[in-house]
């Protein structure tokens, strides 16, 4: 009888962050910006670098999801802006489908490019009950600035609205208007979000089936 829940394979794929090539921070056009964008020039001949392409790889056109580390535990991800690849994690982790997902930054470029063709001058987005006011300019809240500049990169997620027409699977945010975002301080994290181009949805890799998150709370 064959056999009906195919086998699945691990593959651990060791990556030095040292040895990838050069990693930096592009200038911000903001003072306050940490992290507006990041630049990643790899060396392809180097076996850590060939790892970290495979798994971007892996990331833009399989549904399986890539464990990543980050500056707290290690991630579930997989590409924010696909369903089957989200669905991807909340199959691996036995996830219940009404708990939503952060989605993981490489930069504030990245982030602001997926809330900004949607933004319109002067909107006030609703949150957690809350008005934020939005401008075209900078579609990131006013009010989060202080604690982006101050803890990002690094383990702090924002909430932010989720835009008309958005990037974002709807599994992601489990049919919330809102989604987690954080930006991780990890250089591997920071390097393989950047080089799949693309934002990375992405739970503890733990074997959570009964954990929860109730009331919005982080």
């Amino acid at each position: 009888m064959a056999d009906s829940h195919p086998k699945m394979e691990t593959t651990i794929l060791p990556v030095d962050a040292r040895k990838l090539g050069r990693i930096y921070a592009v200038p911000s056009t903001r003072e306050d910006d940490i992290l507006d964008d990041l630049a990643i020039e790899v060396d392809e001949h180097n076996t850590d670098a060939k790892h970290l392409l495979r798994a971007a790889e892996q990331l833009k056109h399989s549904n399986i999801p890539v464990a990543f580390p980050t500056e707290t535990v290690y991630g579930l991800g997989a590409d924010a802006t696909r369903s089957e690849a989200v669905r991807g994690i909340y199959k691996a982790k036995q996830r219940p489908a009404d708990n939503p997902l952060i989605v993981h930054f490489a930069s504030l470029k990245q982030l602001t490019d997926l809330l900004a063709p949607s933004q319109a001058t002067g909107i006030k987005a609703l949150t957690n009950g809350h008005t934020l006011d939005i401008h075209d300019d900078d579609p990131i809240p006013a009010i989060y600035r202080p604690l982006i500049t101050k803890f990002w990169p690094g383990p702090l997620t924002i909430i932010l609205p989720n835009p008309p027409n958005s990037q974002l699977a709807p599994e992601v945010t489990a049919g919330l208007a809102t989604f987690g975002a954080r930006i991780p301080a990890n250089l591997l994290a920071l390097a393989l979000i950047k080089l799949a181009g693309i934002p990375i949805a992405a739970p503890s890799a733990n074997a959570g089936r009964w954990w929860r998150v109730f009331g919005g709370v982080l």
